[in-house]
C-alpha cells in the first residue's frame, strides 16, 4: 500500500519535469527560418571583409533586439496555442484532504485520491480559444515578416547613407587636390607677375573651408556608422560593398498592385479578423450549457480501504450573470467590426505605399540620368574654364565657381544614384518582392 502511494507521488513529481523537457524554441532560429536564412549563412557573412546589403541585413535579423522581441512574441503565441490545446485534455491531480473536526463523518472524507476531470462541452470556449491561438500564431509569423521588411528598409537607408558620406568625402578630397593644383599654378603666376597675391590667399581660404567640410562629413560618417552598427550588430568600421543588382519592376503599376493581398501586414490583419470572430464565438458560448465528467480514485481513506472510486457526470446551464455575458458579446462584436475596419485601413495604406514607392522609383530613375549628365557637363565646364584662365580669358572667381559647381554636381549625382537603389528596395518591400525567403534576391552577384 505505502509502496504504491510512493510510486504514484513520484510519478506526479516527475510529470512536470518530463513535460518541460521539450526542446526550447530558439527566437533567432524562428526569425531566420521565416526569412530563409541559416546559421551557416550568418557565419559566411560575418567572415567576409566587405559586407553587402544582404550580409548586413541577415546579420541584423539575428542581432537586432527589436527583431528578437518580435520573435519572442511569436513564441508566446505558439505556447498559448499549446495551452489552448491542453484545455481539451483531461486534468489529473493528486488530491489530499484532512477534514476537521476529526469525527466519524469527517474521517470518512479524510484521505488521498487521484482526481480527474474531463470537460465535455463548455460553450465553444475551448474550441474558440484554440482556433484564436492558432490564428494569433500565424499573425505573429506575418508580423515577423512585416518587421523584417521594415528592418530591411532601415538597414538600407543607413547602409547607403554611409556609402554616400564616404563618396562625398572622397569627392571633397578630389576637389581639394584640384584646389591644391590651382594654388601651385597661382604661385607660379604670381612669381611671373601674371596674378595677384590675393588670389593665392583666396584659394588657400577655400582650401581651409574644404578641409573643414571634410572634417564635418567624417564626423557625420562616424555617427551614421554608429547608427548602422546599433541597428544591425556589425562593427562600426566594417567595410561596405555597394553593388546590388535588382531587376526592373516594369513600366506599369497594375501588376504590382496585384501583390497587395499577399503583403505580410495585410495577412497579419486578416488573422486578427479571424481572431476577433473566434472571440465572439467564445463570448456567445457563455449563454450555452456546459457538461463535464469528473471522478476520484481513493488511494487511502481513513476509516476505509483503498481502491474505492466515485464518478460524476455534471451539467450547468447559465441563467443569470448580471448581464456580463451579454455585455461581453457586444464588446466582442465591436472588436470584430474594429478589426475589419483595421483590415480595410491597412489595405488602403498598402495600396498608397505601392503607388508612392513606384512613382518615387520612376522619378528617381529619370532624375539619376539627369544628374549624371549634369555632373559630366560640370566637369567639362571646369576644365574649360581652367584652360581659359590660363589664357587670361577668365578670372580666378570663375574657376572657383566652376569648381564649386563640379563638387555640387558630383554630390547631387551620387546622392540621387544611391537614393535610386533605396527607392527600388522600398518598392520591392512594398510589393512583397523581398518578403521572407525572397530576400535572397538582394545577394550580390
Amino acid at each position: 500500500m505505502l509502496y504504491r502511494i510512493s510510486v504514484i507521488i513520484l510519478l506526479f513529481l516527475l510529470l512536470p519535469i518530463i513535460s518541460s523537457a521539450a526542446k526550447d524554441i530558439q527566437t533567432s532560429d524562428m526569425v531566420l527560418g521565416l526569412n530563409g536564412v541559416t546559421g551557416s549563412d550568418i557565419s559566411r557573412s560575418l567572415a567576409k571583409k566587405e559586407y553587402s546589403l544582404y550580409d548586413v541585413f541577415i546579420i541584423a535579423l539575428k542581432k537586432n533586439q527589436d527583431m528578437s522581441m518580435e520573435g519572442e512574441r511569436a513564441i508566446q503565441s505558439k505556447e498559448r496555442k499549446n495551452q489552448a490545446f491542453g484545455a481539451f485534455l483531461p486534468k489529473l491531480s493528486l488530491k489530499a484532504q484532512k477534514i476537521l473536526p476529526d469525527d466519524v463523518s469527517g474521517s470518512q472524507k479524510t484521505g488521498l485520491a487521484l482526481y480527474a476531470r474531463q470537460n465535455i462541452f463548455t460553450g465553444f470556449s475551448e474550441y474558440a480559444a484554440y482556433k484564436s491561438a492558432a490564428y494569433e500564431t500565424e499573425m505573429r509569423k506575418y508580423s515577423i515578416l512585416n518587421f523584417s521588411g521594415d528592418l530591411l528598409l532601415k538597414t538600407s537607408t543607413f547602409f547607403y547613407n554611409v556609402i554616400l558620406l564616404e563618396k562625398s568625402i572622397s569627392n571633397r578630397k578630389d576637389i581639394l587636390k584640384l584646389y591644391n593644383g590651382i594654388v601651385g599654378e597661382l604661385r607660379r603666376r604670381v612669381y611671373l607677375g601674371k596674378s595677384r597675391r590675393s588670389e593665392v590667399l583666396r584659394t588657400e581660404a577655400q582650401i581651409q573651408n574644404l578641409k573643414a567640410e571634410i572634417l564635418s562629413m567624417e564626423n557625420e560618417l562616424n555617427r551614421t556608422r554608429l547608427s548602422l552598427a546599433t541597428l544591425t550588430g556589425i562593427g562600426e568600421n566594417a567595410a561596405l560593398l555597394e553593388e546590388v543588382k535588382l531587376p526592373d519592376p516594369g513600366d506599369t503599376i497594375e501588376p504590382l498592385l496585384s501583390s497587395l493581398t499577399q503583403r505580410a501586414d495585410v495577412k497579419a490583419s486578416m488573422q486578427e479578423v479571424l481572431m476577433a470572430e473566434k472571440s465572439l464565438l467564445a463570448a456567445r458560448g457563455g449563454h450555452f450549457p456546459s457538461a463535464y465528467l469528473e471522478g476520484s480514485y481513493y488511494l487511502y481513506r481513513k476509516g476505509g480501504g483503498s481502491g474505492d472510486y466515485s464518478a460524476t457526470l455534471g451539467a450547468e446551464l447559465p441563467i443569470f450573470s448580471g448581464g456580463i455575458t451579454s455585455a461581453r458579446v457586444r464588446e466582442c462584436e465591436s472588436k470584430l467590426r474594429e478589426s475589419r475596419l483595421g483590415l480595410e485601413k491597412i489595405k488602403t495604406s498598402a495600396e498608397e505605399e505601392i503607388k508612392d514607392s513606384f512613382r518615387s522609383w520612376k522619378s528617381s530613375t529619370l532624375e539619376t540620368e539627369a544628374y549624371r549628365e549634369a555632373a559630366q557637363r560640370a566637369e567639362r565646364n571646369y576644365y574649360s574654364v581652367l584652360s581659359e584662365y590660363r589664357l587670361n580669358l577668365t578670372t580666378i572667381l570663375d574657376v572657383f565657381d566652376s569648381l564649386t559647381e563640379l563638387g555640387q554636381a558630383r554630390d547631387a549625382y551620387e546622392k540621387r544614384r544611391l537614393q535610386l537603389t533605396v527607392d527600388r528596395i522600398r518598392l520591392g518591400v512594398a510589393t512583397n518582392e523581398f518578403l521572407g525567403k525572397k530576400s535572397s534576391a538582394l545577394k550580390s552577384n
